[in-house]
């Protein structure tokens, strides 16, 4: 396919496609150096061109020209052009505006001196710095990020961004980082969430998001049967037993605690809490059954003794007692059916 660029860029990314159709498998000869320098490089050009991708992308979308063009936003465009995903989409125009705000990290992703993954992770830390630094502090600190990036991977340099305010203001480090964990907090209320989606395969997706603090007590029960279980596992020793992986142990875990909050009736009666039947009886009805089976004697509430229920008081001679689930009689328990209601 012939393609034909008016700029320069257009014509290396033409160039570039011209070689890679040419590509040939032409390394059966190659040593193990040769191999290894070849992943390398091919590494580093797809690093380049994937942030350049986002420049152009981001670029696209600032000017309108997707709109002008296509007809389409870039998202929409992209998605039906290049068989993308929209969040994989969103992922390179967030990216692209990133790239377009922080000059310095765009100009090292492009000359190969950043990966796509450690400009990402500078970015995130620049754009949570408080506007307080002012434009000075910002782009000394958006040079030292670039700085670090020669030794540090993404998860690095996110790790040293915690004593960047140190080294930037040292004299208002305290009371910066404590209006940034106060923002956070609030961004993190706000953005809360939990959503449940059939996969039509008989399994609901979870998807959630909790503060912090708030996702520490769910964490802590969920580790803690977790633990529990694991060691039960391992004392079985049992070679049939099914291969339960880490995540497949918390899945169970987060059931179980669901079960127990109904079990104990924490959740409202139409939140999940275990099933109840109403059965209305007379109290003369209910002293008669009670008293012909040896329960109570002259002066003792029946009720109290027949029923382990909660009980509603009569509002005249003739109001029937309501009680609820777990009748005990003198034989034991009678587990009554959900599914009917019985009066008697």
């Amino acid at each position: 396919m012939e393609r034909e660029w008016g700029t320069p860029t257009g014509e290396m990314l033409a160039g570039i496609l011209g070689l890679l159709d040419g590509l040939d498998d032409d390394r059966g000869l190659a040593t193990d150096r040769e191999r290894v320098d070849l992943a390398s490089v091919a590494i580093e050009a797809s690093d380049r061109l994937r942030l350049l991708a986002a420049v152009l992308v981001g670029e696209a979308e600032a000017t309108g020209a997707d709109v002008a063009a296509t007809g389409l936003s870039v998202v929409s465009w992209l998605a039906d052009t290049r068989r993308m995903t929209r969040p994989e989409v969103w992922t390179l125009v967030h990216q692209g505006r990133d790239l377009a705000e922080f000059p310095m990290v765009r100009a090292a992703g492009l000359a190969g001196r950043l990966s796509p993954t450690q400009a990402r992770a500078i970015c995130d830390v620049l754009v949570d710095l408080p506007d307080e630094l002012g434009p000075a502090m910002l782009r000394q600190a958006e040079s030292d990020m670039v700085g670090y990036a020669a030794g540090l991977d993404s998860r690095g340099l996110a790790t040293a961004a915690e004593h960047l305010l140190e080294v930037l203001a040292p004299e208002t480090a305290e009371d910066l980082e404590a209006k940034r964990l106060e923002r956070e907090l609030r961004l993190a209320r706000r953005n809360r969430g939990l959503d449940f989606a059939d996969d039509r395969h008989g399994s609901v997706l979870i998807k959630g998001k909790l503060p912090v603090l708030a996702a520490q007590s769910l964490i802590v029960q969920i580790d803690a049967i977790v633990a529990r279980d694991h060691r039960r596992a391992l004392d079985a020793l049992d070679p049939l037993a099914e291969d339960v992986t880490p995540a497949m142990r918390r899945a169970d875990a987060l059931v179980e605690l669901a079960a127990a909050a109904a079990l104990h009736q924490d959740a409202p009666a139409h939140g999940g809490d275990r099933p109840r039947i109403v059965v209305t009886i007379p109290e003369e009805r209910l002293t008669d059954l009670a008293a012909s089976g040896g329960l109570v004697g002259p002066g003792c509430p029946s009720r109290r003794v027949s029923c382990d229920s909660s009980a509603a008081m009569p509002t005249s001679s003739r109001s029937p007692w309501v009680g609820a689930p777990r009748c005990w009689t003198s034989g034991g328990s009678i587990d009554w059916s959900p599914a009917r209601s019985v009066r008697r």
